[in-house]
């Protein structure tokens, strides 16, 4: 397994990507992003109906068609980062404003309000359409008001949330490995590959854009806090500590993705290199 990219080496990748324009990024299915395999629409129709997109967005339809999948490769690939309405039923524009938390959470990665709607937001009731977006930019006007949970967004269980809500599109077992590459925003490394970029895409959707810093006491883990173990050759991120188990996901493991693999604190003490935590100080 790689160690995370030092800066300098992956500045010059970037650039390359840049110049060749084959960098994207969404989180939303890795096999869509791939195309390496078609992919059933109707698990994602919560979020995305290929007629109502080809027909909101008629650049889109002269573009690529009336061919499902490619309007849905789009819409995963670079709708999503635009902020472009998939479907009737979901404005992300909406979400984004009506719930503090995921604001908190998020930032202005759009992709990651898609993903927590489909896997998380939808079931708990969240709603998102655009007739309210008159309520939310006007609320005395409106009858009902909208209204906002007040949560705290670095409790234990709603940072598990967001983390396991992305289990259903990168399962167990699904192949992972240093050719998989993601952008973080913590700010101690501008990304990394494999295991790192996997614990660096969670460690985003629960802190957005908060920055990590180093931590060399093995005591000072907390749930979200991405571990390097293993004399710094592999990343882990904390799920959940319960009675002195440490219980983390992983990817490029066996090269693929893990979900719950668990150590005991003296194993954690005998594997532990540092973390990286991006709690508020």
């Amino acid at each position: 397994m790689r160690k995370v990219v030092a800066k300098r080496a992956l500045s010059m990748l970037m650039a390359l990507v840049m110049i060749l324009g084959v960098f994207s990024y969404t989180g939303i299915d890795a096999s869509a992003k791939k195309g390496k395999q078609q992919v059933d629409v109707k698990a994602y129709a919560a979020i995305f109906d290929a007629s109502y997109y080809m027909n909101k967005y008629p650049d889109v339809a002269q573009a690529i068609g009336a061919n499902e999948q490619a309007l849905f490769s789009h819409f995963i690939n670079c709708g999503m980062v635009e902020g472009r309405q998939g479907c009737a039923e979901f404005n992300v524009q909406v979400y984004k404003a009506k719930y503090t938390d995921l604001r908190t959470a998020f930032g202005d990665n759009l992709p990651l309000y898609y993903q927590h709607y489909l896997n998380t937001g939808k079931a708990e009731g969240r709603t998102a359409t655009s007739a309210e977006a008159a309520a939310i930019a006007n609320p005395s006007q409106s009858a009902t008001p909208v209204q906002t949970p007040v949560a705290n967004p670095y409790d234990p269980q709603t940072l598990y949330n967001i983390m396991i809500s992305f289990s259903s599109s990168y399962p167990e077992g699904m192949r992972y490995t240093n050719e998989d590459y993601y952008q973080w925003r913590g700010g101690i490394y501008r990304g990394g590959y494999g295991c790192a970029g996997f614990a660096f895409m969670l460690s985003d959707a629960c802190f957005g854009d908060l920055p990590a810093r180093k931590v060399y006491d093995v005591n000072s883990i907390r749930v979200g806090d991405v571990v390097r173990v293993n004399n710094d050759a592999h990343s882990v991120i904390v799920l959940k500590i319960e009675n002195g188990v440490y219980t983390v996901a992983e990817a490029n493991y066996n090269s693929s993705v893990h979900w719950g693999r668990t150590f005991t604190y003296a194993q954690m003490c005998n594997v532990f290199t540092y973390n990286m935590t991006r709690y508020p100080q």
